[in-house]
């Protein structure tokens, strides 16, 4: 009985403490203007705006050690011990923000715990999404790693949805002036009993059938990075650059679409909000079809069809989305969804698939997180300066379209998964 649902409570699993990390990373790129004026000078905002977001920037930065350290561990003691680590650094961090004193009250030290907080978030999400990838895809049956793939990496989105939920929802009925006094830390505090649900789930699993026969044939090898980068270095760097196109659109989507609305769309908070809940509850009810349609269509296929397009939509994205109405917001976001319904639950199969599995958590951890740090962490950050720089609101589609393009290339040229579930999925 265990072994027959085992597979079902990975993926549940799986996707529950992506939620709940993820919450938690979308809570802060939700509430980043407020932020802006309560850790910074107030009277400064465009550059409380920029140090906002390079201080999300630097939580992705960190990221690639979190993703080592993991790696190390999870291949050397297992997947199941490293996702109940990661979710408990994760909640205790973001519970930490939640009772930091701001900028009025001590000044320059509060932007600096911030910043330190948001590094041990970044350690904790550099080990999170490949492992839980690996957890549930090395507990799928071979031929529907896609579908319960899909519903495992739906998580990501569905913390987003519930940040951007409860940000809204707060706005909306306490106001501007609450939310900066004190509602703003009401979504951090809320990672303790979020995390508590999350770390008593994944205590209760079993460790992956994959892990255990490459334990029981002795196969775990006592250097997993150093064997890594020794024996699977190029594929780590594809990988990379396949990823760097779908961390950029994600990014658009999930942390600085709303910030744009506002500040070049002409949008009022609770309408910018409002358009990209409703965007990225969409994209969550796609996320688990692209994962079933990817067991049909093959992974490869579905990825090089989703960076083409991102390359091709950014400019008419962009346009909807500066057109200053909330239905243009909203069709500017939808369109985007598009490519991205090629991209998701396949690359998040493809973490899994793309490396052997005895290396498997310490070459995706650093391929994901090397895409994560140099362009996921920074799409707000750069799309901001471009914008600031340039003074077109046309900046960051350019960006898009360029990330997806080179994307594209490495998708093309050099997908070759190590262990595919079938001649499709190459």
């Amino acid at each position: 009985m265990i072994a027959e649902r085992s597979p079902r409570r990975a993926m549940i699993a799986g996707g529950v403490g992506n939620a709940i990390e993820w919450f938690d990373f979308g809570v802060y790129a939700y509430l980043a203007p407020v932020i802006a004026d309560i850790f910074f000078d107030p009277l400064d905002r465009a550059t409380g705006l920029l140090a906002t977001f390079g201080i999300f920037a630097a939580s992705f930065f960190m990221r690639p050690l979190g993703g080592i350290a993991a790696g190390h561990f999870g291949d050397r003691l297992g997947r199941k011990p490293v996702l109940v680590a990661t979710v408990l650094l994760m909640s205790v961090a973001t519970f930490g923000i939640g009772v930091l004193p701001t900028f009025a009250t001590v000044g320059v030290l509060a932007p600096l715990m911030l910043l330190v907080l948001r590094m041990l978030q970044g350690l904790a999400a550099g080990g999170e999404v490949v492992g839980a990838a690996s957890f549930v895809v090395e507990h799928a049956p071979r031929s529907h790693r896609g579908r319960y793939g899909g519903v495992g990496g739906v998580g990501v989105l569905a913390g987003f949805v519930v940040a951007s939920a409860v940000v809204t929802a707060l706005t909306t009925v306490l106001g501007d002036d609450a939310m900066a006094a004190w509602g703003w830390r009401v979504p951090f505090l809320l990672a303790a009993p979020l995390g508590i649900v999350a770390w008593t789930m994944r205590t209760r699993l079993i460790e992956t059938p994959v892990f255990r026969a490459l334990a029981e044939r002795a196969e775990i090898v006592r250097a997993p990075l150093r064997e890594a980068v020794r024996t699977n270095g190029r594929a780590i760097l594809v990988f990379a650059g396949i990823e760097v196109g779908s961390v950029v659109a994600h990014g658009m989507l999930l942390t600085y679409i709303p910030t744009f609305l506002r500040s070049v769309g002409g949008l009022d908070s609770r309408a910018a909000l409002l358009s990209n809940t409703v965007a990225v509850v969409a994209f969550t009810v796609l996320f688990p079809l692209s994962g079933a349609v990817s067991d049909r269509w093959g992974r490869g296929r579905m990825i090089r069809w989703g960076l083409a397009l991102g390359a091709v939509l950014a400019l008419p994205v962009f346009g909807l989305l500066a057109s200053g109405s909330f239905l243009g917001a909203l069709a500017g976001q939808m369109l985007l969804l598009v490519p991205l319904f090629f991209l998701a639950a396949p690359l998040y199969v493809a973490l899994a698939e793309y490396f052997p599995a005895h290396i498997r958590y310490s070459s995706g951890g650093i391929s994901y997180n090397l895409a994560q740090a140099l362009f996921g962490g920074t799409t707000g950050f750069v799309s901001v300066w471009l914008v600031h720089t340039t003074g077109s609101p046309w900046a960051p589609a350019g960006y898009l379209a360029v990330t997806a393009a080179v994307s594209f290339g490495f998708a093309v040229a050099a997908y070759r998964p190590a262990d595919p579930a079938g001649p499709r999925d190459t």
